[in-house]
C-alpha cells in the first residue's frame, strides 16, 4: 500500500496462515551510533584536611537502532529512526569532599547531579501488526505526550507518528553527608563510628516512567 507498511494481516488474513508475523532483521546503511563528550575533573587539596573535588560531563549520544533484534518502527524509512538515544544524557555532575577535624571527626559528602536521560517511546497501539512496538498511531487518538513530538505521517495522513525517543526524564539531585569518628582503642586497635545521611535534602528522583503515549 501507499503507506510502505504492509497491511493489517489480523483483518485482511494471510497468503500462508501456517505463518504469524515475519520479522526481518538486518543493518542497513543509514544505522548507525554517534557520541559526542567532554569530560574535566578538578581535584584540590587544601591546608588542615580540607579536600575538594569534581567531575563534570558535556555528552550526546545519537543513534538508529536499540540493538541487535531490534525493529525499526518502519522499514522502508530508515532514516527516520535516527535520533537521541536512550543513554543520551547531556549533563552530568559530581562534586565530593572531606574534611578532617579535630578529635578524630571526619565530615564527607558527594553530591550528584544528572540532566533528564531520553527514554523511548511508543503509542502503545499497532495498526500495522508489523510485531514491533509501533510510535504509529491514528491521527484521532488523544494522545498524552507533548504535541511537539508527533507529526503527521507522509504516505498517509490519517495516521501520526510520534519522534523515537522523544522523552526525557526528569533530573536527578542527590547530597549524601557521612560524619564519622574514630577513636584509638590501643596502639595496634581503633573503632570508628559512622553516621550517614542519604539525600540530605530529599529531592524526589524518579528512575521510571511509562512511556507509551
Amino acid at each position: 500500500p501507499v503507506t510502505g507498511f504492509n497491511l493489517n494481516p489480523n483483518t485482511v488474513g494471510r497468503p500462508d496462515p501456517r505463518f504469524t508475523s515475519i520479522l526481518r532483521f538486518e543493518t542497513p546503511a543509514a544505522a548507525g551510533s554517534l557520541y559526542d563528550g567532554f569530560q574535566m575533573e578538578l581535584l584540590r587539596r587544601f591546608a588542615h584536611g580540607l579536600t575538594l573535588a569534581g567531575g563534570y560531563t558535556l555528552a550526546r549520544e545519537k543513534d538508529s537502532t536499540g540493538g541487535a533484534f531490534y525493529v525499526p518502527n518502519n522499514q522502508f524509512d530508515l532514516g527516520d529512526e535516527w535520533s537521541n538515544g536512550t543513554d543520551d544524557q547531556r549533563h552530568t555532575l559530581n562534586v565530593n569532599g572531606s574534611y578532617q577535624m579535630r578529635w578524630g571527626f571526619m565530615l564527607s559528602g558527594a553530591y550528584h547531579f544528572g540532566s533528564g536521560a531520553d527514554y523511548g517511546i511508543s503509542a502503545g497501539s499497532n495498526p500495522f501488526a508489523n510485531g514491533c512496538s509501533n510510535r504509529t498511531f491514528l491521527a484521532t487518538t488523544k494522545t498524552y505526550d507533548n504535541p511537539s513530538l508527533n507529526y503527521v505521517y507522509a504516505q498517509d495522513p490519517i495516521y501520526m507518528l510520534t519522534k523515537r525517543n522523544g522523552f526525557y526524564g526528569l533530573p536527578i539531585s542527590r547530597l549524601d553527608m557521612r560524619l564519622s569518628k574514630t577513636v584509638k582503642l590501643k596502639e595496634r586497635y581503633r573503632m570508628i563510628g559512622i553516621v550517614e545521611v542519604f539525600n540530605l535534602l530529599n529531592h524526589a528522583n524518579y528512575g521510571s516512567y511509562n512511556t507509551s503515549i
